[in-house]
């Protein structure tokens, strides 16, 4: 830190180049011993040839007296040579001093934290120093008060368990109460159930039984219009035979009337014809005879079928009243039963809810009574825990004695690692002012190495891609 303190200021002389022989042109400021020297840590000595000259920055080679010529190339190698030391000189000196830097904030970092964690302790300490203080002086007092407060706790939490008791007999009652209920109105459910499916049984039976009776009377009925069409053509059809027989009768006896008033000249075709004739006349007299006489007959059958057939509609039709009664009845004792089963489905849905209702009410009393049983619990928990607190306090106060003197001692201690610390602190800004130089000139030499390394990539690619 001295060597860093004492360091001058160097000032590059405004003198030119042209000043000095071409070989001893002088050497970059920030290569000669005056700017080496300020970097703070200890200068290494030049290379072999080279020396500082004073009043000015540059490093004058010693040159032989003799041998010019063939001292010339050892001339030109020093001062590579010098070159490349200069610049590993360079980035050696900023390396360290980067290093310098991050040691001195590592180490005043480390101070700031010990600090702290101090700071921290002696807040804790001073709270129960102040709070030991405060109980040793009203020891009497507390006692007194957390003593009542802890025997009241325990009085509300005997009660408490009494009514919890008594509310956890009820709700157990209550229970047994709803699962015998739930019990019974299965049961009669049950029952209820049973009888109307017996009631629809019946009801299903009747409406068979009353379907077929109605299928027996549209058969009837049916069978009684067919008869009906039947007589009405079969009259049809006998007056119509009576019809065509008569017309055939008509017709030829107008022919047989027709040959008698006009002979034929030919005597045998007459008599012939007129024979036929005769026999014809005759045939379709009888068959005329014939149908006038089964006329009445027919009408008689079918008036004998029409009859039966209505008979038989009649005692179809007569047990259709009685079986419309009987279904009438059926379907409302099967009704009845439905709607008692309906009725006691919600009158044990109404009771259930009911006492449901109340055994949660009556749970929630018993969560209310177990949640101030577990308040007062803890009441008397912290009273007992602040006697024992301050009955300690007061029977040992030769703790109380030590916490101060500890806290005596941390707060010397905390002068000290204040006095540290801002030690510390300018330690860290001197070096930092110190070595601003070197770390910006090793930073700048970083950034130009990369910027030409990414020229020389950036020129290559292009080289290639103009081929």
């Amino acid at each position: 830190m001295d060597e860093h303190k004492n360091s001058q200021t160097h000032t590059e002389p405004s003198s030119s180049h042209a000043a000095y022989p071409e070989n001893e042109r002088p050497l970059p400021g920030f290569l000669s011993r005056e700017e080496y020297e300020q970097i703070g840590d200890e200068p290494e000595p030049l290379p072999q040839g080279f020396e500082v000259i004073d009043g000015t920055n540059a490093v004058r080679q010693h040159r032989p007296d003799a041998g010019a010529d063939d001292g010339s190339e050892s001339d030109r190698a020093l001062e590579d040579a010098g070159a490349v030391e200069a610049v590993r000189s360079l980035f050696m000196r900023g390396a360290s001093a980067i290093k310098q830097v991050g040691d001195a904030k590592r180490a005043r970092e480390t101070a700031q934290s010990e600090l702290d964690i101090l700071e921290h302790t002696i807040q804790e300490r001073t709270e129960e120093l102040e709070h030991r203080r405060d109980v040793a002086a009203r020891y009497t007092d507390i006692m007194a008060q957390e003593t009542a407060r802890r025997q009241e706790a325990e009085a509300t939490i005997a009660r408490a368990e009494a009514k919890h008791r008594e509310l956890a007999e009820a709700i157990a009652h209550a229970n047994d109460r709803l699962k015998q209920m739930k019990s019974d109105d299965q049961k009669t459910e049950k029952r209820l159930r049973a009888a109307v499916e017996a009631a629809e049984a019946k009801e299903t039976s009747a409406r068979e039984a009353g379907a077929r009776l109605q299928r027996r009377v549209d058969d009837a009925r049916r069978n009684l219009k067919r008869s009906e069409e039947e007589r009405a053509s079969g009259l049809a059809a006998a007056k119509g035979a009576i019809a065509s027989a008569r017309e055939r009768v008509e017709t030829l006896r107008a022919e047989f009337a027709d040959i008698q008033r006009n002979p034929s000249a030919n005597t045998a075709a007459y008599s012939v014809r007129s024979t036929e004739l005769q026999r014809e006349i005759s045939d379709a007299i009888e068959a005329e005879r014939a149908a006038e006489l089964d006329l009445p007959q027919i009408e008689a059958e079918l008036d004998r079928a029409i009859t039966t057939a209505s008979a038989i509609l009649v005692e179809a039709e007569k047990p259709i009243g009685v079986a419309k009664e009987n279904f009438r009845t059926v379907t409302a004792e099967a009704d009845a039963a439905r709607d008692e089963l309906d009725r006691a489905k919600l009158d044990a849905q109404e009771r259930q809810r009911s006492l449901r209702d109340e055994i949660s009410a009556r749970e929630a009393e018993a969560k209310a009574e177990a949640q101030l049983i577990a308040e007062q619990e803890e009441i008397a928990e912290n009273a007992q825990t602040l006697m024992d607190e301050a009955t300690d306090i007061h029977e040992h106060p030769e703790l109380t004695v030590q916490l101060a003197a500890q806290l005596d001692e941390d707060l010397i201690v905390r002068g000290e690692r204040q006095e540290q610390l801002q030690a510390l602190q300018q330690e860290e800004r001197a070096i930092r002012e110190h070595t601003r130089d070197s770390r910006l000139r090793f930073i700048a030499a970083i950034v130009g190495a990369c910027t030409l390394i990414i020229l020389v990539v950036v020129l290559i690619i292009i080289f290639f891609f103009m081929r």
